[in-house]
């Protein structure tokens, strides 16, 4: 199966990110909210909010809904 090019830039940030923050990216991507990623991850809800919140400062990324377009740019 070939990857296309917007998996391929996921790939190279999922090694930017730590092991949880690529679990927790994949699972934004997926469409997936706060609260469920953490009952899927057996996690609390405000972990799950920091996590995003580091995955954001690592890939540079500022606002609320910043990290739900770069997936679209880059996912999707």
């Amino acid at each position: 199966m070939r990857k296309s090019k917007p998996i391929r830039v996921l790939d190279k940030t999922l090694l930017r990110l730590s092991r949880r923050e690529g679990e927790v990216l994949i699972k934004v991507a997926e469409g997936k909210k706060n609260q469920r990623i953490a009952e899927e991850l057996f996690l609390s809800k405000r972990t799950i909010e920091n996590t995003r919140s580091r995955i954001c400062n690592k890939l540079d990324l500022k606002g609320r809904g910043a990290l739900e377009e770069w997936i679209k740019r880059n996912y999707k």
